[in-house]
């Protein structure tokens, strides 16, 4: 079946991701700088959540789709995680607890859980 989004929306998207990916591992590279590490795994989330949601605009199946929705999620749910860290390490100057880490990452692990453990999706994938 022929993609269900238009041609120009889907390149935006993975022009999109691969940039989000390149500034990434750049950020990555520079991870001396100040914020940098925390500016990596964000943008890195981002660039999942845009190859994600390209890829569920050019599936025409249900089971592909949910699949895709899975990626989407591992990137989606740890978007405002990662921006919220990122923002106290830029103002702030200073590494979180881990603690605080571990008490923000607790809803995008059990929104991941959920996705992944979900009977609906499990059951369409069944679904010829």
């Amino acid at each position: 079946m022929a993609p269900t989004a238009p041609v120009i929306l889907l390149a935006l998207l993975g022009a999109v991701a691969a940039f989000a990916l390149f500034i990434s591992a750049y950020a990555f590279a520079q991870r001396r700088v100040r914020c940098a590490r925390e500016f990596s795994v964000f943008i890195l989330s981002v660039a999942i959540y845009a190859l994600g949601y390209a890829w569920e605009l050019t599936n025409a199946t249900l089971p592909g789709i949910f699949a895709a929705l899975r990626l989407e999620y591992l990137g989606v749910a740890w978007v405002p995680v990662t921006w919220v860290l990122f923002a106290r390490r830029f103002a702030r100057d200073r590494h979180e607890s881990p603690l605080l880490i571990l008490a923000l990452s607790v809803i995008p692990v059990l929104t991941i859980a959920l996705v992944f453990t979900s009977p609906a999706i499990a059951c369409s994938i069944c679904i010829p």
